[in-house]
């Protein structure tokens, strides 16, 4: 036993030196093989030093936030997206006379955000016309601080003004003349149709037919022409300031007469109403309507209203001169 140790225990020490030896065996040694020595435990190897952990790329420093944009008083957060509420101030269908003036009523905005946008509401008359017959739309606009908007519209209906007036006639009379009161009889005295006849006279004696617009001459000669003297007369005639007189039409001249009067028959608003010569003989005054078939011209009596023809060349008439 001592034998087998010793040559373990020097082979030991020169590993441990960092030599080498070879030892031959003995005989003996051959003859007995001896039990391979346990292999002396290495030293355990150190643990590696941990590996340094890398170190941490140090965290870019964080962009400043974007300083938002501040938000604009009206429209917070943008959740204002409720448009106006516009209404018409009175009716949205409208009917004017032509030649008349437009008066606007307005119209009212409110909005749930700003409150009251009245002011703001802007009116487009578009091809609104009063001097012309038809139908127009107008539309009033707002809009709100978020730029919400509305609008409504308005219909105006431009009419054209009857110009027929009433005849006068304001009793009923039976073929004896006899007024009849109990609406038995259906002439002008029961329907009563048309505008009411208006006339205003001025210090230059010129009538205006307020129905019409007409203007009529009233300060009529009591001189009898011929059709070709009354033509000149008119047409050289200067009254007022104006100097575009003629003579009237037979419906022009058929409008200023009143038949619910009598010798004459004509609006007591008109002063100068001859309707005789010296003589008394009664005479029409002149249109410049003349009959197709006959080449005649038409007049009116004013001492009852009924037209009659006449030859231009010697038929002898008054003459109220119109603009």
């Amino acid at each position: 036993m001592k034998k087998l140790i010793m040559p373990i225990l020097a082979m030991w020490l020169l590993n441990a030196c960092g030599g080498s030896a070879t030892t031959s065996p003995t005989n003996e040694d051959n003859k007995t093989q001896p039990s391979t020595p346990s292999t002396p435990s290495k030293p355990s190897t150190p643990s590696k030093p941990s590996t340094p952990s890398t170190p941490s790329t140090p965290s870019k420093p964080s962009t400043p936030s974007t300083p938002s944009t501040p938000s604009t008083p009206s429209k917070p957060s943008n959740s204002d997206n409720i448009k106006p509420i516009i209404k018409l101030i009175g009716d949205n269908n409208i009917t004017l006379d032509i030649n008349t003036t437009f008066i606007d009523l307005g119209a009212t905005a409110m909005d749930n955000v700003d409150g009251n946008r009245t002011k703001f509401i802007v009116l487009n008359k578009g091809l609104l016309d009063m001097n012309k017959v038809g139908s127009y739309i107008i539309t009033y606009s707002v809009k709100d601080q978020a730029n919400n908007s509305a609008s409504i519209e308005r219909t105006i209906n431009i009419r054209a003004v009857s110009t027929v007036k009433q005849t006068g006639q304001v009793k009923s009379f039976n073929v004896g003349a006899l007024e009849v009161t109990d609406g038995s009889l259906k002439d002008d005295g029961n329907y009563k149709k048309g505008v009411t006849p208006s006339y205003t006279r001025d210090a230059n004696g010129i009538v205006t037919d307020n129905v019409t617009k007409l203007q009529w001459q009233d300060d009529v000669p009591s001189v009898l022409k011929v059709y070709a003297t009354a033509v000149t007369y008119c047409g050289t005639l200067t009254l007022g300031g104006n100097s575009d007189w003629r003579i009237p039409t037979l419906k022009e001249l058929q409008t200023i007469v009143n038949y619910g009067n009598n010798n004459p028959a004509i609006d007591t608003t008109f002063q100068n109403t001859s309707i005789v010569d010296t003589n008394s003989n009664e005479y029409p005054y002149y249109t410049s309507t003349t009959h197709i078939q006959y080449g005649e011209v038409w007049s009116i009596y004013f001492k009852n209203g009924h037209s009659v023809m006449g030859d231009k060349k010697f038929m002898l008439s008054f003459v109220r001169c119109v603009r």
